[in-house]
């Protein structure tokens, strides 16, 4: 009886994040809008792809959140007070848990949260759904294809303007392309 309990719990768990289908993912999805250079016109893109995006204020929660999906709607509300390279970081954030979960959030309402960033802009949850969307937005952001090619001539700052991504997304990228 114990064996069966705890199987059913493990059912529950989600494996660890494919960073490599997640990439193949955020590529094609480039390739089908026929991007090759960046910037990446990520809010161009999200709508080609039928997904609104709204730039919004949201009150008394407007410095702790960054920006939430609505499925039903399919639209992605951004926080309209954020930087626009937080605002960019969001979108594609956003936009990989439609690409990725949305299947799972539209069967389950109550898995899609929205998290809460903490003072250092990070955020409260560690949860591999938000690790995978996260890995999608730097993925089609900073494809490794176009950081490959730029990586060895230019520093962090250059590259981080080439991509309209903050410095630390880009560090953050360039310590997991291969």
């Amino acid at each position: 009886m114990a064996d069966a309990s705890f199987g059913d719990r493990l059912s529950f768990r989600r494996p660890m994040p494919d960073y490599r289908a997640i990439n193949v993912k955020a590529e094609a999805v480039l390739s089908r809008w026929g991007v090759t250079q960046p910037p990446i016109p990520i809010k161009d893109i999200v709508e080609r792809e039928g997904v609104d995006v709204k730039f919004v204020r949201f009150a008394t929660m407007g410095r702790t959140v960054a920006g939430l999906t609505n499925f039903d709607e399919a639209c992605i509300y951004v926080n309209a007070e954020d930087q626009l390279n937080r605002q960019t970081f969001t979108i594609a954030h956003e936009f990989g848990h439609w690409m990725l979960h949305r299947e799972l959030f539209e069967q389950d309402p109550a898995r899609y949260k929205v998290l809460l960033r903490t003072p250092t802009g990070g955020m409260l949850n560690a949860d591999p759904l938000e690790k995978e969307a996260n890995a999608f937005a730097a993925a089609i952001l900073m494809p490794t294809s176009m950081v490959k090619k730029v990586r060895d001539l230019v520093g962090v700052r250059e590259m981080a303007r080439l991509f309209a991504v903050s410095p630390e997304a880009m560090e953050f990228r360039l310590k997991n392309v291969r």
